[in-house]
């Protein structure tokens, strides 16, 4: 599945300049994120969670109590780290981005290119179709359940607006 994701999800887009320039700037804000303790439980919690579930005869209340614990995880954060709110935008555009107009947009994002299921899903009217601005930072998502509502961006070049306007307000910026 990984190869397929990389192979028909990231490899084609990246020969578009806008978007490569993207991925670029966004390795370097990324990696001067701040992370939290939380961030650390929570990545944890949702490894454990995909292990059982992939597992062969994992007991069905081993799953259920990673569950748990992925929700509490969810609904007790606190404040989202930069890491956390720049880990919303590499999910929102990078893994489940689309791209043009909220009527009718395309899909770019490498989660959605590389899962048939997941493409047809993002399509339907019942998936809400938000415009992309720095207000996705703040929105978290659920790796183990199909997106109710997805980002569209106008144009690659607004990722970069975006992007710039994030780091503009990061401790690295602002001290």
């Amino acid at each position: 599945p990984d190869i397929i994701h990389e192979g028909a999800g990231h490899a084609p887009i990246i020969a578009n300049p806008e978007y490569a320039e993207y991925l670029r700037r966004f390795g370097e804000i990324g990696c001067k994120a701040i992370s939290s303790s939380r961030d650390y439980e929570m990545y944890e919690a949702i490894r454990l969670l995909s292990i059982l579930k992939e597992a062969e005869a994992t007991p069905q209340e081993e799953i259920k109590k990673a569950e748990d614990q992925v929700a509490f995880l969810q609904n007790n954060m606190g404040e989202l780290s930069e890491m956390a709110r720049i880990r919303n935008l590499h999910w929102w555009t990078v893994e489940y981005g689309l791209i043009g107009n909220l009527e009718n947009p395309k899909i770019y994002g490498a989660g959605l290119l590389s899962s048939i299921g997941e493409s047809t899903w993002c399509m339907q009217d019942k998936v809400k179709k938000v415009a992309y601005s720095l207000e996705a930072a703040n929105i978290n998502f659920d790796i183990t359940k199909p997106q109710p509502q997805l980002f569209v961006t106008p144009t690659f070049e607004n990722l970069l607006d975006v992007l710039h306007q994030f780091e503009s307000n990061m401790a690295m910026t602002t001290g």
